[in-house]
C-alpha cells in the first residue's frame, strides 16, 4: 500500500488490482474522477498514469449536451475533467476516441 493510502479508501479505489510495470494499479469508480486526478497531480509522482474511461459519454462530451441517459450536469463535469487534464502543462494526456472515450495522462 502507498504511504498516502489513506485517501484512495475515500474514493472507493480498489487496493486488490496490478500490472505488470508496476505492480500496482487503482481503479475509480465512474463519476469520481476529478478528485483523485488532483490528488496525483498533487503527489507530483514522475510517471503516474491516469486512465479515465468513457470520457466521451456516447458522444456528449463532444457536442455539450446530453444525449441518451447522460445529464447535461454529467457531460459539463467530464468536459471540465477533459479539459483540466489535456491543459495541465505537468501531464501528457491524450484523449482517444475508442469505444465511448479513453483519457490517458502521464505525470511529467
Amino acid at each position: 500500500m502507498y504511504p498516502r493510502a489513506a485517501w484512495w479508501r475515500s474514493w472507493s479505489i480498489s487496493n486488490e488490482s496490478t500490472t505488470p510495470s508496476s505492480g500496482r494499479a487503482r481503479a475509480i469508480s465512474r463519476g469520481e474522477y476529478a478528485a483523485p486526478l488532483e490528488l496525483v497531480i498533487k503527489a507530483r509522482l514522475r510517471g503516474g498514469t491516469v486512465v479515465g474511461d468513457n470520457t466521451l459519454l456516447a458522444g456528449s462530451v463532444a457536442e455539450g449536451r446530453a444525449i441518451g441517459h447522460w445529464t447535461q450536469e454529467s457531460v459539463d463535469e467530464m468536459r471540465r475533467f477533459n479539459q483540466r487534464v489535456l491543459t495541465d502543462s505537468g501531464l501528457d494526456a491524450a484523449l482517444v476516441p475508442i469505444g465511448d472515450g479513453m483519457l490517458i495522462a502521464v505525470t511529467r
